[in-house]
């Protein structure tokens, strides 16, 4: 698997050595580390980078807030601004690019962590993709934006829904994926394929359930919580059969 590529620019050393270390720890690739404008901009032609880290105060004419628009014109990926400017006039500069994070020196190597998943995911969010329902078997199917790929994702692969905010968590045999739609829109369009609810955050395929607890439900050899209310409506649906 590719590591995703991260470009750093700091003019300070030591700094940029620390972060290096960081960004190594968290199995990341480090593609350079430049100390200015001129040289990110030549290291992004002959290696674009994934996520870029930018110090805000570099050398030469050009400081980092300046540079991340001159990169977005190039290439479309995050930034991450690294600095020890905390100033409101500072701030709405850096605002105007619109930042995956801003970091105020001195960080700590979580907060590099953390900043660096949300803007990887910002990057990577799924996108919204209508499920379409048909009787036409061509049409038992969707795409969702995985990474950088587009995946085919059939109704009858899918085992089991889960709940998060306003996103679903689709879980098939193979993997799992995350769309931007509320489990209840998902549901309402897959109920037909003999989906069934089971808990407030969850919804299942009815003939892949496996067995049947007190207050779960296995699939795939995993527990799924479920209510009791639903427990009661998935027994007596099992006696009409």
């Amino acid at each position: 698997m590719e590591k995703t590529k991260v470009l750093i620019v700091e003019d300070e050393a030591l700094i940029a050595d620390n972060l290096a270390a960081i960004i190594g720890d968290l199995n990341y690739e480090v593609t350079d580390i430049c100390a200015n404008a001129e040289e990110a901009i030549k290291s992004i032609k002959n290696n674009p980078p994934e996520v870029c880290l930018l110090d805000v105060s570099i050398d030469g004419e050009i400081d980092g807030i300046d540079l991340a628009t001159m990169i977005q014109k190039r290439i479309q990926v995050p930034h991450i601004f690294i600095t020890s400017f905390s100033d409101s006039s500072t701030i709405e500069r850096a605002k105007q690019t619109s930042p995956a994070a801003y970091i105020i020196k001195p960080y700590t190597a979580k907060e590099v962590e953390v900043n660096m998943t949300l803007a990887l995911y910002k990057k990577d969010e799924p996108v919204s993709i209508p499920i379409k329902t048909s009787n036409n078997p061509e049409d038992d199917s969707f795409f969702i934006k995985d990474k950088h790929e587009l995946v085919k994702i059939k109704f009858d692969e899918i085992s089991y829904c889960e709940a998060a905010d306003n996103y679903t968590i689709i879980y098939t045999s193979k993997s799992k994926y995350m769309i931007s739609q509320t489990m209840k829109a998902v549901f309402e369009k897959l109920e037909a394929g003999g989906f069934v609810r089971i808990h407030r955050s969850y919804f299942v395929r009815f003939k892949d359930i496996e067995s049947i607890g007190p207050n779960y439900i296995i699939i795939q050899g995993k527990e799924i919580p479920m209510s009791q209310n639903h427990r009661q409506e998935l027994l007596a649906r099992i006696n009409l059969i």
